[in-house]
């Protein structure tokens, strides 16, 4: 990409366990979820000083780069995404790691996130757990009317009905 730089990406990914349970469809504690689990993943935007790319669009304003060669070019890097990760983006994490400030970013579609499924199946996923039945019915039925993957709603049905031994 760049002979003269390390450029590098850096981003987070939230899993919300009902997310994952449907993505592996077994019983979420089986396998540790990874990034290709994601529900939602958020790019860590670099400043301009340390952008490969600072007067591009993105994704190639996003990448980060420093000078290999450069320990100075590296430390600043390494101090402008460590203040960054601080002051920012775990700040953002912990926010969006509380479902229901999760639900209002995928409702709000905020432009912050690459978000999977459609803003129903989102809906769904993120409310099975403890939204009432009476609302998860008229989800589900919404949900079969739009067609959606045909192991979705066993599973949703599945997860709805043993949410109380949970």
């Amino acid at each position: 990409m760049d002979p003269t730089k390390v450029v590098f990406d850096v981003e987070f990914h939230v899993v919300p366990a009902p997310y994952w349970s449907w993505i592996i469809l077994a019983d979420e504690d089986t396998m540790k979820p990874d990034r290709s689990g994601a529900f939602v993943t958020s790019s860590v935007v670099p400043p301009a000083q340390v952008a490969h790319r600072p007067d591009e669009e993105m994704p190639f304003r996003g990448r980060w780069a420093f000078e290999p060669d450069r320990i100075a070019s590296m430390t600043f890097c390494g101090d402008a995404l460590g203040q960054l990760l601080q002051s920012e983006v775990f700040p953002r994490m912990r926010y969006l790691l509380a479902r229901d400030n999760l639900l209002d970013a995928v409702r709000r579609r905020d432009p912050s996130v690459t978000m999977r499924m459609t803003p129903l199946l989102r809906e769904i996923v993120l409310r099975i757990d403890d939204a009432p039945a009476d609302e998860m019915a008229l989800l589900l039925a919404a949900a079969e009317e739009a067609g959606v993957p045909n192991a979705f709603l066993p599973w949703a049905r599945r997860r709805l009905t043993s949410r109380s031994s949970r």
